[in-house]
């Protein structure tokens, strides 16, 4: 059904967004802004050790690259980043609504300072692997 291209490119793609999101969330923990601690969560919720939960972390963002393009990307407006962009929109939306409240942090993560860094963190995510699929041959 989906070719081994398909998931080099979910994987080198998801991979890139989930290194731009990191880089993100360091940068702006030093300036005193608002942002994304998705590895601190996995590891608080999954006591796997560090290596575990960065490979957790690192395999969401390849899963959910190979999700945009295998199941959303025909369905949203828009294209390249600003397609990715909604992805990113929607993607946080699920997490702050269902992921969540599910695991007792409440909607927006308890903290409206936590969801502003994520809104930030997944946008620039949707934005990056959206862009890469739509230059990718």
């Amino acid at each position: 059904m989906f070719s081994v291209s398909a998931f080099k490119k979910a994987l080198l793609f998801g991979i890139a967004g989930t290194a731009v999101l990191t880089a993100f969330g360091y940068l702006a923990g030093f300036m005193n802004l608002p942002h994304p601690d998705y590895h601190g969560m996995l590891a608080s919720w999954f006591h796997m050790g560090t290596l575990g939960t960065w490979a957790l972390y690192v395999g969401f963002g390849v899963g959910l690259a190979f999700v945009y393009k295998a199941f959303l990307s025909a369905h949203l407006p828009a294209h390249s980043w600003k397609q990715g962009l909604f992805f990113g929109l929607l993607l946080w939306a699920t997490v702050q609504f269902v992921v969540m409240p599910l695991l007792g942090m409440g909607f927006f993560s308890g903290s409206m300072l936590a969801a502003v860094g994520m809104l930030f963190g997944d946008a620039l995510y949707g934005a990056i692997v959206g862009y890469l699929y739509a230059h990718s041959h």
